[in-house]
């Protein structure tokens, strides 16, 4: 009796768990198999192009190659692999009565050379790629990190699930651990991009290395080019200033590099961060997004191509094989969006041209008063931007930073650009940092206080040079600190509204500002737009701060 309910014990827990496994988990074992018979590849994305308002292409993606290494070379698993294959092979059918132990030792004795191999790999592809290896092993790293905290994090969510399935109405929990749910992942099991768009030469010696180690494959892919990032153009300087018209003949031609390289930006590799925001898998809907990103993926940065990354971007395609019929099914990848700018590319390479120090303007001349008072030798760059709008849309034609850079030049000199704190080269000098405003502010002082009814236009105001009596050195008029004059004296009466604007007399306007007061002037500063993003869609634009000194204090009278 004992023996027999013993029996129905376990062909009743057999039972349970055949029932288990072929009526309640069913779909799944069948989609595991179905799955298996299924082979997938992912075929690049192509970028759309970024144009000037006349069409002129300024960004576009060309065709190239992309260099993808198997999963388990990057991580270096594949040397222990082919160490155990050259075990096994080598023992023929003693292996089978080897232990774990005996057959790790058999194993450990062929590692060095498989290892060795794997090193010689990874040598000969930095050297095709005239890379660095520590750069390579760098991106390396980069490329297992990112895969393995995405594992991780999938694994994490599988195990929370499994236990939530497997102790629903149970009394007794089943324990579950994480080597139940760590199956490997796609991003595993697949090849990743090391190094991307490889063009003729190039390309055929990194498939002469991948016929001689397997685990490499040249993928077509796309490279990111700029048509306009250099451009010639011929200068006129018979309409110069003679100093600087006698330098050269009346028109010469000059090279300019990094055509709107601020306005535009470039690409990066992807961080984690740019994986985690767009995964494969959308966690809510379960849904594969085409357009995710994967470790060593390329992704905008800065200007347009950072601001306008959702647009820019296409979607992968997929060419799917079973494995049983070798059926193939192809989904083709959709190109991303153009995106279309107001900016005029030769306008803004002739404003950029008359910026070069080599054209004379933009550099300390021997005429420069003060300049040599300030440790500023002759032939120094001057540093700065200009800006070109059409005034009856407010479009924008041009907005040149200077020093500028072409994207080669950034990638050569990425740390000396970064901490050059002097010339900051990275900034993009119209909109990304805020300035004192000086002059410009000055119209919208006259409208706040008519507005106000703190002055009216046909109330002038004496220009004596310093705002304060008795303190000729503080709250200057500019031409009183630069000449020794007044506007009363150049013109005979009190100052008026249009002639105030015309000299930039500042004595009219500290004297409009302090009848203002510091708050209702920071409110009138608000009401046009300062303090707020500009939001051009160009990259990040600082805010301005009005009303609010270097102090972090709220602004009083004397500011």
């Amino acid at each position: 009796l004992l023996i027999a309910v013993a029996v129905v014990l376990v062909f009743s827990v057999l039972g349970v768990q055949a029932f288990n496994l072929t009526v309640v988990r069913a779909g799944e074992f069948d989609a595991l198999a179905e799955g298996r018979q299924l082979s997938e590849r992912r075929t690049p994305t192509t970028r759309g192009r970024i144009l000037d308002r006349r069409g002129r292409v300024l960004a576009e993606d060309r065709p190239a190659f992309d260099v993808l290494v198997d999963y388990d070379l990057i991580t270096g698993d594949r040397a222990y692999s082919e160490a155990a294959k050259i075990a096994r092979r080598s023992l023929g059918d003693r292996w089978a009565e080897l232990g774990v132990d005996e057959r790790e030792a058999v194993i450990a004795r062929w590692l060095p050379e498989t290892e060795a191999k794997l090193e010689a790999m990874w040598d000969a592809l930095a050297r095709t790629l005239r890379e660095d290896r520590a750069e390579l092993d760098e991106r390396r790293d980069e490329i297992e990190r990112t895969v393995e905290r995405m594992a991780r994090s999938v694994w994490e969510r599988r195990l929370e699930q499994r236990r939530a399935e497997l102790n629903r109405d149970r009394e007794r929990l089943v324990e579950v651990t994480l080597d139940d749910v760590d199956t490997p992942l796609r991003e595993q099991r697949i090849a990743h991009p090391v190094a991307t768009g490889f063009v003729g030469e190039a390309a055929f010696e990194v498939r002469r290395l991948a016929e001689e180690f397997g685990g490499i494959r040249l993928e077509a892919g796309g490279r990111r080019t700029y048509p306009h990032e250099s451009v010639v153009v011929d200068i006129d300087r018979s309409t110069f200033p003679p100093p600087l018209m006698d330098e050269g003949a009346d028109s010469q031609s000059y090279i300019v590099d990094g055509v709107g390289t601020h306005l535009l930006g470039w690409m990066r590799r992807v961080f984690r961060e740019d994986i985690e925001q767009r995964p494969r898998i959308d966690a809510e809907t379960g849904e594969e997004d085409f357009g995710h990103y994967r470790p060593g993926d390329l992704v905008g940065s800065r200007g347009v191509e950072g601001a306008r990354e959702s647009t820019l971007r296409g979607t992968r395609g997929r060419i799917e094989r079973r494995l049983d019929t070798g059926e193939e099914n192809a989904i083709d990848p959709a190109k991303g969006g153009d995106v279309r700018l107001t900016l005029d590319v030769m306008l803004q390479a002739r404003v950029q041209a008359l910026m070069t120090p080599d054209v004379g303007f933009a550099r300390v001349n021997e005429w420069h008063a003060g300049a040599q008072g300030l440790g500023m030798e002759a032939g120094t760059p001057l540093n700065g931007s200009a800006v070109v709008l059409d005034i009856e849309t407010g479009e924008v034609l041009a907005a040149v930073s200077m020093p500028t850079f072409t994207r080669a030049k950034m990638v050569e000199n990425a740390e000396a650009m970064s901490t050059d704190r002097l010339n900051a080269p990275l900034v993009n000098r119209p909109i990304a940092t805020a300035y004192m405003p000086g002059s410009p502010m000055k119209p919208i002082v006259l409208v706040s206080a008519i507005t106000e009814g703190v002055h009216a236009l046909d109330n002038p105001i004496a220009c004596n040079g310093h705002l304060l009596e008795g303190r000729p050195n503080m709250l200057r008029c500019w031409v009183y600190k630069q000449f020794g004059t007044t506007h009363n004296a150049q013109l005979g009466v009190d100052v008026g509204p249009v002639e105030a604007i015309g000299l930039s007399c500042n004595i009219y306007f500290y004297t409009l500002g302090r009848a203002l007061g510091p708050v209702r002037l920071t409110k009138w500063f608000e009401k046009f737009g300062i303090g707020r993003a500009i939001g051009l869609g160009v990259g990040v634009d600082a805010e301005g701060n009005p009303g609010r000194p270097l102090s972090g204090a709220r602004a009083g009278v004397g500011d």
